[in-house]
């Protein structure tokens, strides 16, 4: 080997993990596998890696994502976070939720959004029958109220009348004051 340049050694154009490779080290010409000298290299041939990387602490929109496929055998692939989050709805863009589609009546069941003003704004989620317990309720019924508001600040519609009332408290019937 050493009797021919590098420019006389013919050209390989496929390399293996076995294939060897001389280095000097310390003065001395020794011999590697290309498995050994890219054995701490992220490499695009090898799955399951990944995992070994160090964590970034916030990304950009054209910072590029590489992962690893489990579609297609682990295989390594690209993607920028803005490919990424394509999908989602994100708190730093703006006109998302109005190309949703609309959703014209409530059930008990489903649910809201929300952050969480003393979880630290945490997003969690409510349910719409949680939501409800929460605020003021609207009941009807034929005829004055017959029994004391659930929450203060709750509506009574008199369906006979049309008459209107809203709660004061919560102790007796008499919470419920007649507005109309």
């Amino acid at each position: 080997m050493a009797a021919n340049k590098i420019s006389e050694l013919t050209e390989l154009t496929e390399i293996g993990d076995s294939d060897i490779l001389p280095v000097v080290s310390g003065g001395e010409t020794k011999r590697i596998t290309l498995d050994n000298l890219l054995a701490k290299a992220v490499r695009i041939d090898k799955p399951n890696q990944i995992e070994s990387v160090d964590s970034k602490e916030a990304i950009a929109d054209d910072d590029i994502i590489m992962i690893e496929d489990s579609d297609d055998a682990n295989s390594k692939k690209k993607i920028t976070r803005e490919e990424f989050l394509s999908d989602t709805i994100r708190m730093d863009k703006s006109d998302q939720i109005s190309g949703l589609d609309e959703k014209t009546s409530i059930h008990e069941n489903d649910i809201f959004l929300i952050e969480d003003s003393e979880g630290g704004n945490d997003k969690k989620m409510i349910k719409v029958s949680t939501l409800r317990d929460g605020l003021a309720l609207i009941v009807e019924g034929e005829g004055a109220p017959g029994s004391a508001p659930a929450k203060t600040g709750s509506i009574y519609i008199d369906t006979a009348t049309d008459a209107i009332y809203i709660s004061k408290g919560t102790t007796g019937t008499d919470d419920w004051v007649s507005v109309g």
